[in-house]
């Protein structure tokens, strides 16, 4: 397990054969599609596979005062999480 906290202070655990599942490396490629249905299709879908089980915690944390949940705060964090992902996935390979 990958554990860690984003810089605002939300504390993730993330199975590190997440970074080489077939699911996330197509979410992934579905936010860059053209069509913005597919996008945010592809956004949710790997925000589910990244935090799982935690998505509503993640939302949680990001809640504005307003009780709004804003696009760019979820994907501040699982960028994040993504990050700390390809740093653990890194360093085992070099061992």
């Amino acid at each position: 397990m990958i554990a860690g906290t984003t810089k605002s202070g939300f504390h993730f655990n993330v199975n590190e054969k997440i970074i080489s599942d077939w699911r996330l490396i197509n979410a992934i490629a579905d936010t860059q599609a053209p069509d913005e249905m597919t996008k945010v299709k592809g956004a949710v879908n790997m925000v589910k596979i990244i935090v799982g089980g935690d998505s509503e915690a993640l939302s949680a944390h990001v809640m504005g005062e307003d009780g709004t949940v804003q696009i760019d705060d979820i994907m501040r964090e699982v960028g994040e999480i993504m990050d700390a992902m390809k740093e653990a996935s890194s360093e085992v390979k070099k061992y």
